[in-house]
């Protein structure tokens, strides 16, 4: 199932008040917009630098934004599931190798405990 705007923002954002979001967005958008998104129903796609703000306060690709818009529109891709590496921040690139196994190993370490049955 696709990430909403509303989801994907309320995820990342974490402890911070929407004003300290709204800052970590470099100001675009004003913390009532980010209120507004994360809350109310969509009817249209945010505008660009909307959409690039949000990214970098969240801490995620711009891509993960476009596509939680188009989930809250109703407008669902092919290829519709959550991409991990799209909710990753933007500068994963820049890990090195051990960098990215060590994140691939706490991830299968998840991924694994969830697979086990529950203890009775």
């Amino acid at each position: 199932m696709p990430v909403t705007l509303g989801e994907l923002i309320t995820s990342c954002k974490g402890r911070r008040t929407y004003d300290q979001l709204s800052r970590d967005c470099g100001g675009v958008p004003t913390p009532g917009r980010i209120q507004q998104l994360a809350t109310k129903d969509q009817n249209r796609f945010p505008d660009p630098d909307t959409i690039t703000g949000l990214a970098r306060g969240l801490r995620v690709n711009a891509s993960a934004v476009v596509d939680a818009c188009a989930a809250s529109l109703g407008i669902v891709s092919e290829d519709a599931s959550p991409k991990l590496t799209r909710l990753m921040p933007a500068d994963t690139a820049a890990l090195t190798d051990g960098q990215v196994s060590a994140v691939l190993a706490v991830i299968q370490t998840f991924v694994d405990s969830n697979n086990r049955p529950e203890d009775s």
